[in-house]
């Protein structure tokens, strides 16, 4: 009996999560949190299907609904929502959201309202949906499986949130984005986001000057397209399986954010590596000359009215030839840097090189 009386309390809950209603939706969605709020002794079966119920409605049609399963905090903490399974949803939304949006501007603002602003339904679920993989980056029973599949999937999008934060958008639109961005970046693992939680000042400064030589090469990856954490670059073991630009959240915007932050990390990183480790400064700069040239090339490209200016990569530019001098220079006083010098040449004699000018 007691059975028959929980199935019948339950039926109209589970009811009104596909209600054609989108406000009986949301109150569905409260109910399930008020429920997983109570006691579970007893009742565990129960929670774990109001626990189903309000993670998938985080891509309800409606972004009221989403949104608000997307701010209970309670629902990405639970037990009865696992990591895993958390991480996978959180994905498909973000990719769902962003895989169609072109970035378009001349300038790091335009990129940055392209991405974050423009659509109503990414101004509304964006910045909730990053605040959720900061509440299951936290847990700490997510392993580092996941928290590096998180990080992967965020990292393009975090620099284009912070270089983009950096410029006079209004605050009254980005307020929430900016909490949700810091409390990733407070939770993330990767030194270019952990650098930027706590900074007092421009926020992608704070991710550049956090940065070291697998960072640096992180950002290398990500200015190519190339998803990767730090510690896979600087292994080597990030590929080029991403299949261009459009596999970044964010895509060609999220690549000129990076570019952006490696133009001011990339003279600091390379002066800070010893004598002895020249080769792999040599390696860095190639590394950035490659990657800015063949973005120039991929904006060059772009169509009409999206982001199709190469001088959106012209700091990049200028800090790869200004640490190329400094390698030069260095090369140029040793006796047995001879050679080292002349890789390090090829970069400025590249055929990409043309249009930055």
């Amino acid at each position: 009996e007691s059975g028959d009386g929980n199935s019948g309390a339950l039926l109209p809950v589970v009811q009104a999560f596909s209600h054609k209603s989108a406000k009986v939706r949301v109150k569905a969605v409260q109910t399930a949190i008020d429920e997983l709020a109570k006691d579970a002794e007893g009742n565990e079966q129960r929670q774990q299907l109001m626990a189903s119920l309000a993670l998938q409605a985080v891509e309800d049609e409606s972004s009221e609904v989403a949104a608000k399963a997307l701010r209970q905090e309670a629902l990405f903490k639970c037990k009865q929502v696992q990591p895993t399974s958390a991480a996978t949803t959180l994905q498909t939304l973000l990719t769902r959201l962003l895989n169609d949006l072109m970035a378009k501007g001349s300038d790091i603002k335009g990129l940055f309202s392209s991405v974050f602003l423009e659509d109503p339904r990414v101004r509304v679920l964006l910045a909730p949906a990053i605040q959720s993989c900061a509440w299951i980056y936290g847990r700490a029973d997510c392993d580092a499986a996941v928290r590096g599949k998180l990080d992967v999937l965020l990292l393009p999008l975090m620099l284009l949130a912070l270089v983009g934060l950096d410029t006079d958008a209004p605050k009254e639109t980005t307020a929430e984005l900016r909490t949700a961005v810091l409390a990733f970046c407070a939770v993330s693992e990767q030194k270019l986001l952990k650098g930027a939680a706590s900074s007092k000042a421009e926020l992608s400064s704070a991710s550049a000057k956090a940065a070291d030589v697998g960072a640096a090469k992180c950002l290398c990856s990500l200015v190519l397209g190339v998803p990767a954490t730090e510690s896979e670059a600087k292994s080597g073991d990030a590929t080029e399986t991403a299949l261009g630009p459009a596999f970044l959240l964010g895509g060609a915007a999220s690549q000129v954010a990076a570019a952006v932050v490696l133009a001011e990390a990339l003279p600091r990183v390379v002066s800070g590596i010893p004598d002895k480790g020249k080769e792999k400064a040599e390696d860095l700069v190639l590394q950035s000359s490659e990657a800015c040239q063949r973005l120039a090339w991929h904006l060059s490209l772009a169509p009409p009215g999206a982001a199709n200016s190469v001088a959106l990569v012209g700091s990049l530019w200028k800090a790869t030839l200004s640490a190329l001098a400094a390698l030069s220079s260095t090369a140029s006083t040793g006796s047995g840097r001879r050679k080292s010098g002349g890789r390090a040449a090829a970069a400025s004699q590249s055929p990409g090189s043309g249009p930055l000018g």
